[in-house]
């Protein structure tokens, strides 16, 4: 039998707080955002559209063992432990 992770509904709410109320965080999107292409209906340059594609994959596929690049980019840079 899987164990499976269960989280009280406090702790959900505080995790994910910590990403919709991230000021830092928030801007570093819209930078990307704009810069990059990725808001409306602009075509995003090829080249990071095809990166941000395998670490969505990667990231998706994870079952909550991120991989360290993305627990040490969101703990030093945005303060969240993932």
């Amino acid at each position: 039998m899987k164990k499976e992770k269960w989280f009280k509904i406090g702790d959900l709410f505080k995790w994910l707080q910590a990403f919709t109320h991230n000021e830092k965080l928030k801007a570093d999107i819209d930078y990307i955002q704009e810069v990059y292409g990725f808001q409306g209906g602009e075509v995003p340059q090829q080249d990071v559209a095809k990166k941000l594609r395998k670490y969505a994959f990667e990231l998706s596929s994870c079952n909550d063992n991120y991989p360290q690049w993305a627990t040490k980019l969101m703990q030093e840079q945005y303060g969240i432990k993932l």
